[in-house]
């Protein structure tokens, strides 16, 4: 928990300001307004149920990322194929398949186990897919701009 505590400030840094919300996240009051945000979601977590609970929350939700994360390098060699690559996965794509495999049993077997952690898991996803489509969107109007003005 405490990890993620101080690990979130920065990513919702990073990711207000990819969303263009910087100026907002700055009056707020810039890096201690997101400890600050995360601390109180941290604290809403531990106040909301459970260990057991929050540690299968925890759980589920590292699956998801970790899938993510292999089906990610799946999308990233297929679209990019020429891209540099600065290191390379060994094995690749069987290694790579059969931990995507994997992870996607253990976390299909998680929210079987627990559907709660699962539902919860669900949500986060659901909220986090509207600002990933915000953000795409924006690089593709910015991508677009930018090449109108080559032209």
């Amino acid at each position: 928990m405490g990890v993620g505590i101080l690990r979130l400030p920065g990513t919702l840094a990073g990711a207000l300001g990819d969303a263009h919300l910087v100026i907002v996240f700055w009056i707020l009051g810039g890096p201690r307004f997101a400890l600050a945000l995360t601390s109180a979601a941290a604290m809403a977590m531990v106040l909301s149920g459970t260990f057991e609970q929050i540690v299968a929350l925890a759980a589920v939700t590292f699956l998801v990322c970790y899938v993510s994360a292999y089906a990610a390098l799946f999308v990233l060699r297929r679209r990019e194929p020429a891209l540099p690559r600065p290191y390379r996965a060994f094995g690749f794509p069987f290694s790579t398949a059969v931990l995507l495999t994997g992870c996607l049993a253990i976390l299909i077997a998680a929210v079987l186990e627990d559907p709660q952690s699962g539902s919860a898991a669900a949500l986060l996803l659901i909220g986090c897919a509207g600002v990933c489509a915000w953000v795409a969107r924006r690089r593709r109007l910015r991508a677009a701009k930018a090449a109108a003005a080559r032209i």
